[in-house]
């Protein structure tokens, strides 16, 4: 069960502005383990706080508390570097447990977190089972909390909106971020595709899978097999069969980073010439697309920590982001951006600048404050693809 939760989240399974290129200054990774928060969880107001203009908030010297669900994968860490960031731009301070891959260390480690009095959490909740646990713990200890990148079941989802401690949970839509893909790879003349992905049950693995099914089965091609691995490791052998018993496959998709790696070792092992295109971006896939060993992979989902983060800012500064029915937002409305061979050299510098801050202190502040507004949040949201592009044009 241990590996077969783990290869669901490797797939899962990224203080100022910088005027060329419009990112935000990291600083450190944010795998600091101290915690130096101000030992309070009750939301608090802040009069200052008015549309993210005000100077205060960079100095308000909060504690979040988050988890790396296994420190050393990039796809991981990325999500703790990305808070840390949102937390300096705001003068705050981010604890960091490794879960060391294991569910049961989630909720155990959380506990000890919160016995340090910090002022919110911000987790990536990995197995649904986990959510309604971490939601009880956050309530015991009256510690406000939000989620990103997997979600909980729909009956969770209604209960925590219920829960005053709750402060939303953002997520990209991984069936839209699979269709693009499937249109660029039918656009490029693929027509025979096979898919390499996580566990069953992994919820972006499993609607990678339909998105791209989908909307390339609509367009006129044909998905011939699909291979489910229940870890990374099991890339290769399983790659190797899904190709060997598809040879005529000129299309193969990586459901994650480890997969769209495991594709290429194939093709080269196999001597067979098929194009790949997969969904999450590393330094090294993105040298694989320039040098042409990659069509195109997706990058972005990981800033839905970052955006998270702020829905819990918010919560704690007494003016929480909240819809037309007064609950806290649950959103899909996070787009995601491309690395593809019109924008690699750009992209890669551009990615080497900005991985672990891809949001401005500028883009954090405008999105606290009273008058910041649930249609504001969503649409930022929205906008992010957009925004990202334009910060890859500045190179």
């Amino acid at each position: 069960m241990k590996k077969r939760l783990l290869g669901m989240v490797l797939a899962v399974a990224m203080a100022s502005s910088l005027a060329l290129t419009g990112c935000g200054s990291g600083g450190d990774s944010g795998q600091s383990n101290d915690t130096q928060g101000t030992g309070g969880s009750s939301e608090q107001e802040n009069t200052s706080s008015s549309g993210g203009q005000s100077g205060d908030l960079s100095n308000l010297g909060y504690t979040f508390a988050t988890n790396d669900f296994g420190q050393g994968e990039y796809s991981l860490d990325i999500n703790a570097w990305i808070i840390d960031s949102v937390a300096q731009h705001v003068g705050s301070t981010v604890d960091v447990v490794d879960n060391q891959f294991t569910v049961d260390n989630i909720v155990t480690q959380l506990r000890s977190q919160l016995s340090k009095g910090p002022d919110g959490v911000c987790m990536i909740g990995i197995a649904e089972t986990v959510f309604p646990a971490i939601s009880q713990a956050c309530q015991e200890a009256n510690v406000p909390y939000s989620f990103f990148a997997t979600p909980p079941v729909d009956a969770d989802v209604e209960t925590m909106e219920e829960d005053p401690l709750y402060a939303g949970t953002v997520l990209f839509d991984p069936e839209a971020e699979a269709a693009y893909l499937a249109e660029k790879a039918y656009e490029a003349g693929g027509r025979k595709a096979v898919i390499l992905a996580g566990a069953q049950g992994d919820y972006n693995h499993d609607h990678r899978i339909t998105g791209f099914t989908k909307k390339f089965e609509e367009l006129g091609g044909k998905v011939l097999d699909v291979a489910r691995c229940d870890n990374p490791g099991q890339g290769d052998e399983k790659g190797s069969n899904l190709l060997s018993a598809n040879k005529d496959a000129d299309v193969a998709i990586g459901a994650g980073a480890g997969y769209i790696t495991s594709l290429e070792g194939v093709r080269e092992k196999m001597g067979l010439d098929y194009k790949i295109y997969g969904c999450d971006t590393t330094p090294n896939l993105i040298q694989d697309v320039i040098d042409g060993k990659v069509e195109i992979i997706s990058a972005g989902a990981n800033t839905g920590a970052g955006f998270a983060e702020i829905l819990l800012i918010n919560k704690l500064l007494g003016h929480p982001i909240l819809d037309a029915d007064g609950k806290a937002p649950y959103t899909k409305d996070l787009t995601l951006f491309y690395c593809d061979s019109s924008n690699c050299e750009k992209f890669q510098k551009f990615w080497d600048e900005c991985q672990k801050s891809p949001l401005t202190q500028e883009e954090v502040m405008n999105l606290i404050g009273e008058d910041v507004t649930y249609d504001d949040f969503i649409t930022a949201l929205k906008n992010y693809a957009d925004d990202s592009y334009a910060k890859i044009d500045k190179y």
